[in-house]
Order: C-alpha cells, then structure tokens, then sequence
C-alpha cells in the first residue's frame, strides 16, 4: 500500500509542477492551533493498556495552490503529552502503572483537492503521509520507553474563508495516523498509536 501512495504522490506533485509552471498559482503559509486526540494501545499476554485523551497541539505549514482545484501542502508541528494511571497488575506490574505518549514533532507531506463555493471561501480535501516522532514511557521500574519515528497514512479535510486579498483563515481537521503499528515495549506483545488534529489557522498568500 505504501507503494502505491508514494507513487499516487510522486504523480500529483509531477501534475503539480507542471500547473507551476504555467504561472497559475498562488504559494501561501500558515500558522494554527487546536485540540489533539492522541490513542495508545498496547497487548500483552496478561492484558492491555488504552489510551485516548486530548491534548493541544501546533502547526505551521507551507504549500501552493495550484490552478483552482488542486495543491500541495508541507507541514510541521508537535502535539501535547497524554499520560493515564492504571491499577497495579496491569501488564505484570506491581504498583500501579502509569503510562504517558506524545508526539514530540512530525512532519506532513499532502496532495490537496480543493473547491471553491464562493470567491472567498472553499473547502478541501488532503490525502499524504505523516512522520512522526512518538515517545512512550512507564512509571520508573516498571518496564522500560520507546522513542522512535513512525511513518503512516494521513487525510483529512476543510474549509477556508478568505477575509482579504492575500489573507485567510480556515478549521481543519486531519487524521495523521490511524492505528500505527510500533515497537512493542516489554512485556506487551504489540503497540500501537494513533492521532488526529482539529485547527484553526490563519493563512498568508503570495
């Protein structure tokens, strides 16, 4: 699968390059900010933990509008640290367990489909991949952590309203990854994470 979309991408941004250079489009960057669900799971054989909290997180991104109804996008950012308290006995351990995750930064790479409603405002579409950097630690003594860059499939979608000329503002929300598979921590088996964004940004064009 991977193959597949890394080949949709290269195709779109070759599609994409070509729209640049025909003089038809319009580069842009963007700051914005919002609420984050991370998810962590881990399997052992004694059970498992699960995590799904919110937290907040940042973005500032980069990219071209390409013609009217399609673009690329990069982005960076770093979400907001999640942790919860399990009872002791969970995966093997003595005292209590506690469990924290968090995305120390990531980097988003998307094809963007795009239609314009109005001459201000429109909604989009992105489809693209995410790498992440994911921490993972237990409770001193009890098992050990996990730090690590995961690439995974990544979408999402919004709308966008154009307050001036060369001036927006837009609500997003993306799914970065969806179940990402990890390198499970002892004594789990299997780990796993995933996590999406609603934000709002604030968008320069020029």
């Amino acid at each position: 699968m991977k193959k597949y979309m890394v080949a949709f991408l290269v195709l779109f941004f070759m599609q994409g390059a070509a729209a640049a250079h025909a003089g038809d489009f319009v580069p842009y960057v963007s700051v914005g900010g919002g609420q984050v669900v991370t998810e962590y799971d881990e399997l052992g054989p004694s059970g498992g933990v699960k995590i799904r909290k919110s937290t907040w997180g940042a973005i500032v991104k980069a990219g071209v509008d390409m013609y009217e109804y399609t673009g690329i996008e990069v982005r960076t950012g770093f979400t907001g640290k999640v942790k919860h308290q399990f009872p002791a006995g969970t995966l093997g351990s003595i005292p209590p367990l506690e469990v924290s995750a968090q995305v120390n930064n990531f980097v988003s790479y998307f094809a963007k489909l795009q239609y314009p409603i109005t001459s201000k405002f429109k909604i989009y579409g992105l489809i693209g991949a995410t790498s992440g950097r994911i921490t993972v630690q237990r409770n001193q003594g009890v098992g050990g952590a996990f730090k690590g860059w995961k690439t995974a499939l990544s979408y999402g979608g919004g709308l966008e309203y154009k307050f001036r000329v060369r001036g927006s503002i837009g609500l997003e929300w993306v799914q970065y990854w969806k179940n990402a598979d990890l390198t499970a921590i002892p004594p789990s088996t299997s780990s796993k994470a995933s996590f999406s964004g609603a934000s709002l940004t604030i968008n320069k064009f020029f």
